[in-house]
Formats: C-alpha cells, sequence, structure tokens
C-alpha cells in the first residue's frame, strides 16, 4: 500500500453520479493479482468526507477521476493501463481499476 494525501476531481459525468467535487485519495493498494501478474486490481482509497458514497453515488465511470489516477500513478513512476473494474467491485471508501502487468511491476518497484 501506498499511502497518499492527493487530490483528484469528478466531472459528474459518470452513470452513478453527477457530483462534480474534489476528493482527498489517502492511499493506492495493489490487492489482487492474477497467478501470471498479467492483470490486477488496484484500489484507489478515498477520504469518506470528501465522498460519500450513500450520498453521491459510486465515481465509478467518471472520466476526469480515472485521467487522474493515471496521472497520479505517472508522478508516482507507475506506467501502464489503468481502467475501472466493474460496478460490483467498487467499495464505499475505494475505487476499483483492473490493471495491466506494466502497473503492477512499476508499483511493485514503488511500494
Amino acid at each position: 500500500m501506498i499511502k497518499l494525501n492527493a487530490v483528484l476531481h469528478t466531472d459528474g459525468k459518470g452513470l452513478y453520479t453527477s457530483e462534480k467535487r474534489a476528493v482527498r485519495v489517502t492511499s493506492v493498494e495493489l490487492s489482487q493479482v492474477d497467478t501470471t501478474s498479467e492483470y490486477g486490481e488496484l484500489r484507489v482509497y478515498f477520504d469518506e468526507d470528501t465522498w460519500d458514497v450513500e450520498a453521491s453515488g459510486l465515481i465509478y465511470t467518471d472520466s476526469l477521476f480515472v485521467e487522474g489516477v493515471n496521472n497520479l500513478l505517472n508522478d508516482l513512476g507507475i506506467v501502464g493501463k489503468t481502467t475501472y473494474s466493474e460496478q460490483g467491485m467498487q467499495g464505499y471508501d475505494y475505487v476499483s481499476f483492473d490493471v495491466d502487468s506494466d502497473v503492477i511491476n512499476g508499483f511493485s518497484t514503488v511500494s
């Protein structure tokens, strides 16, 4: 897990929310990796004081947020493909992303 204090934004154009808001990201964690390390799940944890899933909906599918995640990872020296995982994998305090082997390999060098 990589602890962070970063601010990302939503554009309100996702399927599950119309909220435009700054969201404080507290950490990123590579939580699941397949046995061949070709793909995995990245969880981006956020401060629930800045985003309440019950009140505002899921960040899932918001294009500005995923752009911010990719930029944040690049700033950490992690490159690769990051896309939203399925809706059912989203949490109350994190956003779930599918990642490729480049992200997995980059993550292991940073954490």
